[in-house]
């Protein structure tokens, strides 16, 4: 198996959602079940894996009508119980293959990592979660603004609770850099809705990132607005 042929290949179907059909959909589980296989993982790199992991959380969000929504804030649909994709187990074997390899996880291989596996897949286990937050506070600092919210954003779906201060930390890389002149409203909105949904009170951080949306008002879309009232 080509890892880098299966790899864009599962992009493109999950990229192409609005023409995937049941054979497409087939095709794109036999790819992630190949590229978790011992052989495929023994010449894969994080970088590939990554994107992997990517492509599954992305066709999870475009199978699933609540997580392929606008992001609701309806408590029947944030409480919803997402239906489990066939390559899930798959998912699980990249991901400990990307903590094995973790020295070399780029900031965008973690925070495309966190966001599919947490944010769209909701894989909630504990060691998983331990290690790859472990691995986010290592990264934050070459983050930039969007790696930052999609990794606050993705432990918030799963109700990461296990250590507050780490979730205000990735926040302040934001808040405390010139990441705030290039942080978009959106950017701030998950990451308010990330300190909203995990209990996070932080005053001074609520303030910087809310300053970010009233500097963007007129480019803030419902969803920005929506996530920063709720």
């Amino acid at each position: 198996l080509n890892l880098k042929y299966a790899v864009n290949s599962l992009l493109i179907i999950c990229l192409t959602h609005n023409f995937i059909c049941l054979t497409d959909r087939g095709v794109f589980d036999f790819l992630a079940e190949e590229l978790a296989s011992d052989e495929s993982l023994e010449h894969a790199n994080t970088r590939l894996i990554s994107q992997a992991v990517w492509a599954c959380g992305k066709m999870a969000e475009f199978e699933d009508p609540i997580m392929s929504s606008t992001e609701s804030l309806v408590a029947s649909q944030e409480d919803a119980a997402p239906n489990q994709p066939p390559y899930l187990n798959n998912v699980y074997k990249m991901l400990t293959f990307l903590i094995r390899n973790k020295a070399h996880m780029t900031p965008k291989h973690v925070a495309e990592t966190i966001w599919a596996a947490f944010g769209r897949l909701s894989i909630s286990d504990q060691y998983y979660l331990e290690e790859l937050s472990g691995i986010a506070a290592r990264v934050a600092p070459q983050c930039n603004s969007r790696e930052i919210a999609n990794i606050v954003w993705g432990l918030s779906k799963v109700d990461y609770a296990d250590d507050p201060q780490l979730i205000c930390t990735l926040v302040r890389v934001i808040t405390n850099s010139n990441l705030s002149q290039k942080c978009t409203s959106q950017e701030a909105a998950n990451c308010i809705y990330a300190l909203g949904r995990l209990g996070v009170r932080d005053q001074e951080l609520f303030s910087a990132l809310s300053s970010i949306i009233k500097n963007q008002i007129h480019d803030a879309n419902s969803q920005a607005i929506a996530n920063s009232l709720w």
